[in-house]
C-alpha cells in the first residue's frame, strides 16, 4: 500500500496545479512583457537561443524560456500557461525528488515538495512574466537532485554524462537568472552531510558542481564593472546607492518581509480570507487538502518520522536557504513581494515540513495530526493559489476587454499606418497597460501587422502632467506627430488618412470615432480623416480572437457594433 502511495504522491503535483488551472483555462494573456514577446511566435524556432541585450544583457538566455513558450502557440498564450504549469508542477516533483534521494522519511520529502509547490509567500506565482524564473528555479533543483544521484553512480560513462547534464542545468539557470550563487555555493555541503565525511569522492564532485558557476560568476562580474552597457543590475546598484541614509531601513523592511513572508503571514492572511473566498476555491482547496491527507496517512510510518533533533536541522536548513535565496535581492534594495521568494520557498516549503514533524511528535495520534495539519495547510494553499491566479486573470480580462472592443468595432482594415487612443480616463498607461507597446503588440498579433502603431493620447489640458513622452502623440492640421520610444530616435508623421482613433472614457467604453474631435487638434479639425475608407464593417473579425483572447465573444461584456454598420 505505501508503495502505491508514493507513486500516488508524485501524481497529486500536476493535480494541484491542473487544479488551479482549470477554473480560469489555458487561455489567460499575459499583462506585462508576455506581450513584447507574444509577436515572437511567428518567427520560427531559430530565435529560440538568439541573445537577450539591453537592460538584460548580463542575462544572455532571459528570453528562451518566453520564446519557447510563444514560439508552442504562436498568437496565442496557450503555450505560456502550459509551459508555466508544467514547470510549477515539476519544481514540486524534484524537491520531491531531492529529499527523498538524500533521506529515507518519504513523508517528510513528499510534505516539504508539496508546500514549497503551493507556499504563499511571492505574489507572482501565477504571473506568466515569471515564466523565466520558475525554469531557472527547476534547473537548479535538477542540477542538485544530479549532483545527489551522482555519489551512487559507479560507471565513469555514467558520471560523464551526469557531470555534463549539471554543466548544462548551470548553464541555463545562471545565464537567466543570478540569484541562485548563494544557494549554489552551500549546495555541495549536501555531499559531505550524504558521505559523512570530505573523501576523493566528494570533492571530484564538487569540482565539477563549481566549473560553470565559477566561469559565470567571472563572466558577470567582469561585465557588469567594464560593460560601457546600462544593465538592470547596474541601474538597480546606483538607485540603491542613491538611497543614501534610508539604505539601513530598506534592508530591515526586507529582512522582515522575508521572514514574515516565508513563515507564517501568507498562511494566516489566507485563513483571514477565507469568508470573502468564492465557495468554488473552498471546494477545490478542501478536496485537495483532502487528497493530499489521505496520502500522508498512507505514507505515515513509525519509522519514517523525523526525531525532534533532525527536525530541529532540517527547519534551520529551511530557513538557511530562504536566506540565501534571497540575500542577492538586498543590495538592490528590492521591497516587492513578487518574483523573490523563488527560491527562498524551497527552504520555506522545508521549514514547515519540519516544523509539522516537530510539532506532532509530543501529540496522540500521531498520524491523523499529520494528515489534518498538513490537508489543512494544502487547502489553505491552494486557495491562496486560486486567489492569487484570479487577480491576474482579472487584469487580463480588463486588457482583453479592450482588445476585445477594438476587434469588434474593426474586423477588418486596410492601409492602416497607426491607432490612437484618446484615455479620457487616464487609466490606461501605467494601469491596465503598463504602457503604449503592450497594447500595440496585442493589435499586431491580432491583425498580424507588425508594422501597426499604437498610442495612448491626451487632451493637451492634462497631458503634460500625467503621461510620459513616449505616449504622447500631437495632432496637427494635415497630421500627427508621434514622439519616439528612445530619446535619439526622430519623431513619426503619420497622414489622417492613415489613422484610425478611439477614445476611451472613465466608464470603460471604447468607441471609435467617425470625426476627428476639434479639441484634440493643435490647430483646425482635420477634413481627411475617413475611417469607413479603412475599416471592413462586414467582414469576419481577425482570425486570432479565438487564439489570443480567452473567449470570443468575451461573457458578460456589451460590445459596440463595428464601424459603418
Amino acid at each position: 500500500m505505501q508503495q502505491r502511495a508514493k507513486r500516488y504522491a508524485f501524481l497529486l503535483f500536476p493535480v494541484i496545479v491542473g487544479a488551479i488551472w482549470i477554473p480560469f483555462g489555458f487561455k489567460t494573456t499575459g499583462i506585462l512583457e508576455e506581450w513584447l514577446y507574444l509577436p515572437r511566435g511567428d518567427m520560427g524556432w531559430q530565435i529560440l537561443f538568439q541573445p537577450s541585450g539591453g537592460l538584460h544583457y548580463l542575462r544572455p538566455l532571459v528570453d528562451m524560456p518566453h520564446h519557447f513558450a510563444v514560439l508552442l502557440t504562436p498568437g496565442s498564450f496557450i503555450g505560456y500557461n502550459v509551459v508555466m504549469a508544467a514547470l510549477i508542477a515539476a519544481k514540486g516533483i524534484a524537491l520531491y525528488a531531492i529529499l527523498s534521494e538524500l533521506t529515507d522519511k518519504t513523508l517528510f520529502a513528499f510534505v516539504a515538495a508539496v508546500m514549497f509547490m503551493i507556499y504563499p509567500s511571492d505574489t507572482a506565482l501565477f504571473s506568466l512574466r515569471m515564466v523565466a524564473v520558475h525554469t531557472t528555479v527547476l534547473a537548479y533543483l535538477l542540477a542538485v537532485w544530479l549532483l545527489v544521484k551522482s555519489l551512487s553512480v559507479s560507471r565513469k560513462r555514467t558520471f560523464v554524462l551526469i557531470s555534463a547534464a549539471i554543466a548544462v542545468l548551470h548553464a541555463i539557470n545562471l545565464l537567466i537568472y543570478e540569484v541562485s550563487y548563494p544557494l549554489i555555493f552551500f549546495t555541495p555541503l549536501l555531499l559531505v552531510w550524504r558521505d559523512g565525511r570530505i573523501n576523493r569522492r566528494v570533492v571530484v564532485r564538487a569540482a565539477v558542481w563549481y566549473l560553470i558557476p565559477l566561469l559565470t560568476f567571472i563572466r558577470f562580474i567582469v561585465l557588469l564593472i567594464f560593460s560601457p552597457e546600462m544593465t538592470f543590475q547596474r541601474m538597480l546598484l546606483e538607485q540603491a546607492e542613491n538611497a543614501g541614509a534610508a539604505r539601513g531601513e530598506i534592508i530591515l523592511r526586507q529582512l522582515e518581509q522575508l521572514f514574515t513572508r516565508n513563515t507564517y503571514l501568507g498562511w494566516l492572511r489566507t485563513a483571514q480570507s477565507i469568508p470573502d473566498t468564492a465557495l468554488e476555491f473552498l471546494i477545490i482547496g478542501v478536496s485537495l487538502g483532502v487528497v493530499a491527507g489521505i496520502l500522508c496517512w498512507l505514507l505515515w510510518k513509525p519509522m519514517d518520522r523525523v526525531s525532534p533533533r533532525a527536525a530541529l536541522y532540517w527547519a534551520a536548513a529551511g530557513m538557511g536557504i530562504v536566506v540565501l535565496g534571497f540575500i542577492t535581492y538586498i543590495p538592490a534594495g528590492y521591497l516587492t513581494t513578487d518574483r523573490v521568494y523563488f527560491f527562498s520557498s524551497i527552504g520555506a516549503g522545508i521549514f514547515t515540513a519540519a516544523l509539522l514533524q516537530l510539532l506532532v511528535w509530543w501529540m496522540p495520534l500521531r498520524r491523523l495530526t499529520t494528515a489534518l495539519l498538513v490537508g489543512l495547510l494544502v487547502s489553505l494553499g491552494i486557495i491562496a493559489g486560486l486567489e492569487q491566479h484570479r487577480d491576474y486573470v482579472d487584469r487580463s480580462l480588463d486588457q482583453q476587454r479592450i482588445i476585445a472592443s477594438i476587434a469588434t468595432q474593426v474586423p477588418a482594415m486596410s492601409d492602416v499606418a497607426a491607432i490612437l487612443i484618446f484615455d479620457e480616463s487616464e487609466k490606461l498607461y501605467g494601469g491596465i497597460f503598463w504602457d503604449r507597446q503592450r497594447i500595440q503588440n496585442a493589435l499586431r498579433v491580432l491583425y498580424e501587422d507588425s508594422q501597426l502603431m499604437v498610442y495612448f493620447c491626451t487632451p493637451y489640458s492634462s497631458r503634460a502632467n500625467t503621461f510620459r513622452a513616449n505616449t504622447l502623440c500631437e495632432p496637427r492640421n494635415d497630421y500627427v506627430l508621434l514622439s519616439p520610444d528612445y530619446p535619439n530616435e526622430e519623431p513619426t508623421s503619420v497622414s489622417y488618412r492613415h489613422i484610425l482613433t478611439f477614445v476611451y472614457q472613465a466608464d470603460g467604453s471604447l468607441t471609435l470615432l467617425e470625426k476627428f474631435p476639434s479639441q484634440y487638434v493643435l490647430g483646425q479639425a482635420p477634413t481627411d480623416y475617413q475611417p469607413e475608407q479603412l475599416v471592413c464593417a462586414e467582414c469576419d473579425p481577425p482570425r486570432r480572437v479565438y487564439t489570443l483572447l480567452s473567449e470570443w465573444p468575451l461573457p458578460d461584456m456589451a460590445l459596440p457594433a463595428p464601424c459603418g454598420s
